[in-house]
């Protein structure tokens, strides 16, 4: 009965460094460092150093971030874009085969708008709008959640419009940093950004006022936009 048994076991260790073996060898070991892999909405891998699994679509290697001398003022421009999703006719989608990072979270391409549809301004003051990008979900089922503020500093018949139709609305939004330049667009063809809204009237003659756009949108990879933003609505007479 032992004999048996100890047979059974060295058949089962024999078995196991056998599929261990295949296992092995369907592995990539590459001479580079290490490699995030990513793939479909954008989601990063990183692997042990010189190690990358065959089973995802496009190899990215990671690269140093190292500190540069100069301006690097924080906060996003006084202007943000907004369309309506339904206003979109095409959409820019992400670099195909990226080289780097940075062309990782790079559309390539152009928003194409319906004919008689346009882009719409908010203009704010100094030091008013705001974006955020925070990491939410359980453990293995990271996203990045981007909130946004565009703030109109008068409460005017036309910006209580405005937020009347734009609340609740799905959009992609267009927000400028002002350190990089980077125009960074919160939602896409599937998963377009919302809209709500709120106004303030203050209580003192010194107090902040105006109607607040806010902007949620959750995704898997930010959206670093290098297109136009075309046709813009300009009215002659406006707030």
């Amino acid at each position: 009965m032992k004999s048996s048994k100890i047979v059974s076991f060295l058949s089962f260790l024999i078995l196991s460094v056998l599929i261990g073996s295949v296992f092995a060898h369907s592995l990539q070991v590459p001479p580079g460092p290490v490699i995030a892999t990513v793939a479909g909405c954008g989601a990063a891998l990183s692997f042990v150093p010189g190690l990358q699994l065959n089973i995802l679509d496009v190899a990215v290697p990671l690269i140093s971030l190292d500190s540069e001398a100069g301006c690097n003022i924080a906060g996003v421009s006084t202007d943000v874009y907004i369309a309506l999703k339904n206003d979109i006719d095409a959409f820019p989608d992400f670099i195909e085969n990226p080289a780097n990072p940075g062309e990782v979270v790079t559309l390539a391409g152009n928003y194409t708008l319906k004919a008689g549809k346009y882009w719409i301004r908010v203009q704010s003051p100094q030091e008013m709008n705001e974006l955020l990008g925070e990491c939410a979900g359980s453990t293995g089922s990271k996203f990045i959640k981007f909130a946004g503020k565009a703030v109109f500093s008068k409460v005017t018949k036309n910006a209580l419009g405005m937020a009347y139709l734009l609340n609740n609305a799905q959009c992609i939004v267009v927000f400028k940093d002002l350190a990089t330049s980077n125009m960074i667009a919160l939602g896409n063809d599937d998963l377009p950004a919302q809209v709500s809204s709120s106004a303030n009237w203050g209580k003192g003659f010194e107090d902040e006022k105006g109607v607040t756009f806010s902007i949620d949108w959750a995704a898997c990879r930010p959206q670093v936009y290098e297109g136009t933003l075309a046709p813009l609505y300009n009215e002659a007479a406006s707030d």
